[in-house]
């Protein structure tokens, strides 16, 4: 994650192959010059959640673009996370990688072999 430095709003985007010094250059604080994991990665016909998905992921997993959701790597999901999937009516792939998740939330979303 990265501190815009003109609002001091927490974001983590921009896209994972962003370099040190172009973010540095779009304004971004950058503490470590290596590119961190982040919980959203968009690949040409999913979007992949992985690891723990905070609350600032929310407001990116709205303006992201109508892609299956691969639950498969993901850790827990904050509250707000799971609300934006479903305010998107998004479509799960797989089995979640969280058992409380795989259990009691994925169910409640489409599934891409029900679609």
């Amino acid at each position: 994650m990265w501190r815009d430095t003109g609002s001091g709003r927490i974001v983590s985007y921009p896209p994972n192959d962003c370099t040190a010094s172009l973010k540095r250059d779009a304004g971004y604080d950058v503490a470590d010059e290596g590119v961190p994991s982040l919980p959203i990665n968009i690949q040409q016909d999913r979007i992949v959640l992985s690891g723990d998905c905070p609350i600032e992921e929310a407001e990116i997993l709205l303006n992201l673009p109508d892609l299956p959701v691969d639950l498969s790597q993901a850790g827990h999901l904050h509250a707000a996370v799971f609300q934006a999937l479903l305010a998107r009516g998004a479509r799960a792939i797989g089995p979640a990688g969280d058992q409380f998740v795989e259990r009691w939330l994925r169910p409640l979303l489409r599934d891409t072999a029900n679609v």
